[in-house]
């Protein structure tokens, strides 16, 4: 006779495979502007032993369901040298895209129903020294 798995057993496995990797974030293309000094929003510029600061931060979307595609933008000062987004315990480089500028597009995966909540998503950016700045915002996933 054969003894059933543990409930544990079944909880570590769909861990295992929420955990796997999802699509590689893509740097989102900067647009063509006709004049680029317009288009673009100016750096700050800092000394590079200056705390690193966020200076914005846009999501295309705060409410996401499985398989939408999220993009996000984070202009920072000139002196941050990575991004970082974490969501819980899953986190992912945010590319840079231009001095004080990162950006990403993500597709969200199809979660079951019972992770579908409202999470807290933490943008980290820094510095060569690794001090950081963070920025917290809600995203809820249906």
């Amino acid at each position: 006779m054969t003894r059933p798995m543990a409930p544990s057993v079944y909880i570590l496995a769909f861990c295992w495979l929420w955990f796997l990797p999802c699509p590689s974030p893509t740097p989102r293309p900067a647009p063509a502007p006709a004049s680029r000094a317009a288009a673009e929003p100016k750096v700050v510029m800092v000394a590079p032993d200056a705390r690193p600061r966020i200076i914005a931060f846009r999501l295309s979307k705060r409410v996401v369901y499985g398989g939408d595609t999220i993009d996000g933008e984070v202009e920072t000062t000139s002196n941050v040298a990575s991004v970082e987004a974490r969501i819980a315990s899953f986190s992912m480089p945010v590319p840079r895209v231009a001095i004080g500028r990162f950006a990403l597009s993500y597709v969200v995966p199809r979660l079951p129903f019972f992770l579908h909540k409202t999470y807290a998503l933490t943008v980290t950016a820094r510095n060569a020294r690794g001090e950081r700045a963070e920025r917290v915002v809600s995203i809820t996933v249906r």
